[in-house]
């Protein structure tokens, strides 16, 4: 499968509507299509994917074993690096529907997802750098590994709105400081990494979501900044030199990625026309331990 997989199933896709005279769109069965290619993956492939929330990174792995049976081993090398570089996008596709991208779902529980991912496939595999290429030590297989952005991978497939709602207000005692962005600690918190993380309180009100951050904020920067050191570059960039400091009061979902704050947190944030500023800008930093900033699968 090369960078023309896209085209080629909905070629394939309209020739099997034709003939059996299936009245779904070209689209849709493109899509189921989409997803019988990418199951079929030849079962010699090995992959690995891994999430990096910290620096926003979908880092796709793959190794295959090298022929050894064969007379002209010096080719063995080369055909075997190109059949794992055309297996490439189906492995991206592979690691990116399975992307969380909230409290209840991964991408590829989203019954639009893998439609609109092969309609954008090859745009999103453009953006891939590599990490390495190589063989093992016996030279009995090759290795690949790229890296993609993980905002402009998911947030063109996502169904965002396009103007952010207005951060809810609380009335009532406001407090003094204007704060330059919002740091929240989650290290002592079993919580994981989300493209949409919500924060909401013990009662259930929403302080936090992605319905109140522009769409083009999040695919530039993402809704939030995942970090293990409030102390960073990248932490003071995004939030300032004078945060607001929050301590997690637990976390909420099928997937740990909501974090519930207390009440007064809540209205220390929602009462203060810095914080809600802070809110619809991104600048939001949550701090993760080490073990939780990365996932892999």
């Amino acid at each position: 499968m090369g960078r023309n997989l896209f085209w080629r199933i909905v070629i394939k896709a309209d020739i099997i509507a034709m003939v059996k005279n299936i009245r779904l769109p070209v689209k849709i069965i493109a899509g189921l299509l989409f997803m019988m290619c990418i199951a079929q993956i030849e079962g010699q492939v090995s992959t690995d994917y891994t999430i990096d929330w910290q620096n926003k990174l979908l880092i796709v792995s793959a190794s295959t074993p090298i022929e050894t049976n064969t007379r002209n081993r010096p080719t063995a090398i080369p055909q075997a690096t190109r059949a794992l570089e055309n297996q490439m996008i189906s492995l991206l596709a592979q690691g990116i529907l399975n992307v969380t991208i909230d409290s209840d779902q991964k991408l590829r529980d989203m019954e639009y997802a893998s439609r609109i991912l092969a309609q954008k496939i090859d745009d999103i595999y453009q953006l891939r750098k590599i990490n390495y290429s190589s063989f093992s030590e016996d030279l009995k297989s090759v290795q690949i590994s790229y890296h993609f952005p993980l905002n402009a991978s998911i947030v063109p497939i996502m169904q965002l709105q396009g103007y952010p709602r207005p951060v809810p207000r609380r009335l009532g005692w406001v407090p003094q400081a204007n704060y330059s962005g919002i740091i929240i600690f989650a290290d002592h918190q079993e919580i994981s990494g989300a493209m949409f993380p919500s924060v909401r309180t013990v009662d259930d009100l929403i302080v936090f979501d992605k319905s109140m951050v522009a769409r083009e904020i999040i695919l530039e920067d993402g809704m939030v900044l995942y970090h293990t050191n409030p102390s960073a570059p990248e932490v003071i960039e995004r939030v300032g030199n004078f945060p607001l400091l929050i301590a997690t009061a637990g976390h909420y979902g099928k997937i740990p990625s909501d974090i519930i704050i207390t009440s007064r947190d809540a209205h220390r944030i929602l009462s203060q026309p810095s914080t809600r500023s802070a809110l619809a800008s991104g600048k939001v930093v949550i701090i993760l331990p080490e073990d939780r900033i990365t996932d892999r699968y």
